[in-house]
């Protein structure tokens, strides 16, 4: 005689397990959780089942009814499990049970999660919570969302992830430079957001620069496809938009625009002002010119691992120009 699993014990994490489906947690704490689901297999089928209840549910709409949500979750337990666990097209019976044992009690706690939505909407704000992430000058930093995505931030840059991402979209705000690996979601959308540009992702790896004192804001595509405005680009290819938001295709090299994320610096006729912004951010020192004209200097040269001071000294010994230590930093000065 079979007899059916029990549900989790009273100590299963369910504050966890409701922070995880809300998107409430921040990187390092999803990644351990979901570790932890992985690491079992009923366990993960009970989850799986928990998930497959909210996302029928709805759970993050606007207006969201509670009793329409539990509606959907009672007729989600007469769904055959199969159609719902599409990580497990044939689960175990016994996984199967633990599944429905998961879309039971995902009604409790979609329940409470609703009184919580319910409770936020009336204290907090209707901004959307931000996780913000940093790349301080001097410093890159690599992530791995929740979705899969793995994202490298560049020297100086800032990345916002809002609260409710890879619940129907796949949104992020970049001020700075991001070079973006992205898993592919046709259902939910990825796009990178910037004051110029916004970029949505067609399957691809693509990189972003959008500072604020750049002139444009860059797109380069590395593989795949990458739509902006009215333009799709593809492999090889980029764009940039100007401050009133006009975009155009730009010629670019991939070599030059994506090596900062293998940590070198490629400048290939770049003009020296440019030049200078890029070090100051790369080695958190300040680089100053002595005079404007000679921010259109132009620099090709490949460096890697190279001191800050070895690096504008071979830039200023090829222009002919004289490198200055001073007690903030350097300046690039005429002979």
């Amino acid at each position: 005689m079979n007899v059916p699993p029990s549900p989790p014990p009273p100590d299963f994490p369910w504050t966890d397990l409701g922070r995880w489906l809300a998107g409430e947690m921040s990187l390092d704490e999803a990644a351990h959780f979901e570790f932890w689901v992985q690491s079992d297999v009923e366990r993960a089928a009970f989850v799986s089942g928990v998930r497959q209840a909210w996302d029928l549910a709805g759970a993050a709409g606007e207006g969201w009814d509670a009793q329409r949500a539990l509606r959907r979750i009672r007729a989600a337990q007469h769904t055959p499990v199969i159609a719902l666990m599409r990580r497990h097209p044939e689960p175990s019976s016994r996984a199967s049970r633990v599944m429905r044992i998961g879309l039971a009690a995902a009604a409790t706690i979609v329940a409470v999660l609703a009184a919580r939505a319910v409770i936020r909407r009336e204290r907090a704000p209707a901004a959307v919570a931000m996780t913000e992430y940093r790349a301080a000058r001097g410093q890159r930093v690599i992530l791995r969302l929740s979705d899969g995505t793995q994202v490298t931030l560049a020297p100086g840059t800032v990345l916002r992830r809002p609260a409710d991402f890879g619940r129907r979209e796949r949104r992020l705000e970049l001020e700075g430079e991001g070079y973006f690996v992205v898993t592919h979601d046709a259902a939910r959308p990825f796009t990178v957001q910037t004051a110029r540009l916004i970029a949505r992702d067609l399957g691809t790896r693509f990189s972003v620069r959008a500072y604020a004192d750049d002139p444009t804001a860059d797109l380069v595509v590395a593989e795949g496809t990458v739509a902006v405005d009215s333009f799709v680009l593809g492999a090889g290819e980029g764009g940039g938009a100007t401050r009133n938001g006009s975009f155009a295709r730009t010629t670019i090299s991939l070599e030059q625009a994506l090596a900062w994320t293998d940590g070198r610096l490629v400048f290939l006729d770049t003009p020296l002002a440019e030049v200078a912004s890029r070090l100051a951010r790369w080695y958190d020192v300040e680089v100053t010119l002595a005079s404007p004209g000679l921010g259109a200097l132009r620099v090709t040269g490949s460096f890697r691992d190279e001191p800050a001071n070895a690096v504008l000294d071979a830039i200023a010994r090829s222009l002919g120009l004289r490198l200055v230590r001073g007690e903030s930093g350097y300046q690039l000065t005429r002979g």
